[in-house]
């Protein structure tokens, strides 16, 4: 039993790993451009448009978990700065992160770049052993599915989850149709945390359960050395 308890955790253990392993992609975005830059379909408004570089991975990579490519078109002319015709056309350089067409610098904007310094923020507040069992408990309710997009002539197999499935997630992005990664990752942190507490738990209740077999072993040994061999009696001096 005690072998079966440090096998199931290892393996869920491992399952953490191997699902923040997978944060390293989000989905691709559907729609393509005419000119197969992969467009929003925004139209640009009145502001003049950009090309702005977006975060590098795990925040920004085109593209689902398993995928061996980005699926945006590569960089012709454009290049970081300049200006361009369409909001939400994107493309990818030969090196460095895609670039995007945006009235702003999107790193800068809400559900941008994820910014972890403490003088960026405010109303901070560390989680406590209740809310990292519940945030571990929604991990463990992410449906995983494999899938293709509408959009993907290739109709290449995908995985990921659907946002549908939990609207409400802290793994999704505002607006509902893309994945907040760094929400993702830190439920998956959270998740590690609690399985570590419970290892760590289970480790002190195998370590208590052999002491006390070790002891009652010793006392069985000692037990036979003293006793008289079975059916035989003590004489009377």
């Amino acid at each position: 039993m005690a072998s079966w308890i440090a096998r199931d955790v290892s393996f869920r253990c491992h399952t953490a790993v191997a699902l923040l392993a997978v944060l390293t992609a989000c989905g691709g975005q559907e729609g393509m451009s005419g000119n197969g830059i992969q467009s929003d379909g925004g139209d640009g408004g009145s502001a003049a448009l950009h090309w702005f570089s977006l975060c590098g991975p795990p925040v920004a990579v085109v593209g689902d978990a398993g995928a061996a490519d980005s699926g945006v078109a590569p960089c012709i002319t454009e290049q970081e700065g300049d200006t361009c015709p369409s909001a939400g056309l994107e493309c990818q350089p030969v090196n460095g992160t895609p670039l995007l067409c945006a009235a702003a610098d999107p790193k800068l904007q809400t559900g941008g770049c994820p910014i972890s310094s403490r003088r960026f923020k405010q109303d901070i507040r560390y989680l406590s052993d209740r809310d990292l069992e519940r945030i571990a408990a929604g991990v463990e309710h992410i449906r995983l599915a494999n899938y293709s997009y509408k959009s993907d002539p290739s109709a290449r197999e995908r995985l990921g989850f659907i946002i549908e499935d939990d609207p409400t997630s802290p793994a999704v992005a505002e607006g509902r149709t893309q994945i907040d990664l760094y929400g993702y990752t830190s439920m998956v942190v959270a998740a590690m945390k609690i399985q570590a507490r419970k290892l760590e738990e289970q480790n002190a209740e195998l370590g208590l359960l052999r002491r006390k077999i070790d002891a009652l072993e010793r006392r069985s040994a000692s037990a036979a050395t003293v006793s008289p061999p079975h059916g035989v009696r003590k004489g009377r001096k």
